[in-house]
């Protein structure tokens, strides 16, 4: 360090003291004995990372990863699913239509938009409109659809499709799909013949189908 002298030539105690004592505090904070300008500069650098550090800690916090004081280890924000499995709807595709399927206990009601599907799971039936059952008689022996139920896709192909007069309809067996002896995996049921009234009429559409 260079001392600085007083007018007269010697050196001026109260400057060398000043001078000594602001050498010793700039030593501590680890910058060494520098200028003014390499003081500003390491304050400016020091500023800098300070900044750096912090927009660094919020990007990192939007895009799902968190880093503690500032390390180099990163670790993933926690990813959270629901536990509540969602149930698919009960439905039949056929005839070019996804239509839904509801629960009945008897083949006394018909739901007005749904299929009804009775109790045991073979037997299914609808009224006989165009976005329901209808055009049913008109689907050939071979032709194929699905049903999903239960979480279950089950395809099927049609083995017996026929008109009776609703009189004949052995219901015991129909609902069992069982016709002339013969098991089947399910059976489907519309209004056919002329309208009585009330949904009725004076016919049934009978498709018996396999499990495919």
């Amino acid at each position: 360090m260079k001392a600085i002298k007083n007018s007269r030539g010697g050196i001026n105690p109260r400057i060398f003291l000043f001078n000594l004592i602001i050498a010793t505090v700039v030593t501590g904070l680890g910058l060494g004995f520098v200028g003014e300008a390499e003081a500003e500069n390491a304050y400016d650098l020091l500023g800098n990372e300070r900044e750096f550090a912090q927009i660094s800690l919020v990007d990192e916090v939007e895009t799902g990863m968190i880093r503690s004081s500032y390390s180099s280890s990163f670790t993933p924000a926690p990813v959270y699913y629901s536990s509540t499995p969602v149930a698919a709807q009960n439905s039949i595709s056929i005839l070019g239509r996804n239509i839904q399927i509801v629960d009945s206990s008897t083949t006394n009601w018909t739901p007005d938009n749904l299929v009804a599907r009775y109790k045991g799971g073979r037997f299914y039936y609808a009224h006989n409109k165009s976005y329901i059952f209808g055009g049913l008689a008109g689907l050939p022996v071979g032709s194929t659809f699905t049903i999903f139920v239960d979480g279950e896709v089950q395809n099927y192909v049609i083995m017996e499709n026929f008109n009776i007069a609703k009189e004949k309809i052995q219901m015991q067996k129909v609902v069992k799909a069982i016709n002339n002896g013969t098991q089947y995996s399910i059976s489907l049921m519309t209004c056919a013949g002329q309208m009585l009234g009330g949904g009725d009429a004076t016919e049934r559409t009978l498709v018996f189908a396999n499990r495919i």
